[in-house]
């Protein structure tokens, strides 16, 4: 399964790429599947996530706004032919399935997707929600009000003592923690990695007298916390809402990156992860299955 995107730029010139995966993200930073001018995008801007033969696309920060098809949107599904437009820039995205057919455009799936077949699948599924709330499957309950620590403590000290092996293992950890940061898009836990090897770098460079290093540092690892901060939130938040309208493919989409950040992190809110992975399993969408 892969991620195509049209794009079209302000000045008229036209590109396409294509991501493997079922995740995307669109922004200025080198990471970024889809990169941008720093004056058309932020450095995360926009993420797009494959839900079943859906493409979802979120929005990381307000500025500058983002759209699809001329309206704002937080996080919004994507119809077919819509355009995300983007500091000037226009993008079109479609998800092409193993074989290299767009979802959508071959006969098959079009005759599936006839009034008569729709009808189908809503009895269907209509007769699967009657047998949920028939088998007595309680409602899940919200996350707890305390969110967990992602990060932990920060590094206090060098393991190095003499300076000068200390800036050079600051570089070697700098290195690795760079390494994370461009996995970033396809593992949230690398995230989380990346802050703590930075942080490391940081107290090593400081040990070192090594000023501009410890800026680079500290500077990348308080990015990425605060990224990874709002992609909890969001999450989170997202998780609770789809788990009350019984949206269970989109749940389990979140629950997988909220595993991640967590970690193996113990406490109310990983014990509700857990709860929340048996519901989902017992209602046909086992999240850990399908990573």
């Amino acid at each position: 399964m892969s991620i195509k995107f049209e794009i079209r730029y302000p000045n008229g010139k036209r590109d396409e790429v294509l991501v493997d995966g079922e995740r995307a993200v669109i922004g200025s930073g080198a990471h970024c599947h889809v990169r941008l001018s720093m004056d058309q995008a932020a450095y995360e801007h926009l993420v797009v996530e494959a839900v079943g033969n859906t493409l979802r696309v979120e929005t990381k920060v307000d500025q500058p706004p983002a759209t699809v098809n001329g309206m704002a949107f937080s996080s919004v599904a994507l119809p077919p032919e819509a355009a995300i437009e983007l500091g000037g820039v226009r993008l079109m995205a479609s998800l092409v399935l193993d074989g290299g057919q767009k979802a959508g455009s071959d006969p098959a799936h079009k005759k599936e997707l006839s009034p008569a077949s729709v009808l189908g699948v809503v009895v269907i599924l209509g007769t699967l929600l009657f047998l949920a709330v028939w088998d007595g499957k309680a409602p899940l309950a919200p996350p707890p009000s305390e969110a967990p620590d992602l990060f932990g403590a920060a590094t206090s000290a060098c393991p190095e003592g003499d300076p000068s092996q200390a800036r050079a293992f600051a570089q070697e950890k700098l290195e690795v923690a760079e390494s994370k940061r461009e996995r970033l898009a396809f593992a949230a836990r690398d995230g989380v990695e990346a802050v703590h090897l930075y942080e490391l770098a940081a107290v090593c460079f400081q040990h070192a007298a090594d000023a501009k290093g410890q800026h680079e540092a500290e500077t990348l690892a308080h990015g990425i916390k605060e990224s990874l901060a709002r992609e909890f939130r969001t999450r989170n938040l997202r998780l609770s809402h789809t788990l009350r309208v019984e949206d269970y493919e989109l749940a389990a989409a979140d629950w997988r990156v909220l595993r991640e950040l967590v970690g193996g992190a113990s406490g109310a809110y990983t014990e509700w992860l857990d709860h929340v992975a048996k519901a989902l399993e017992a209602r046909g969408f086992p999240p850990m299955d399908r990573r």
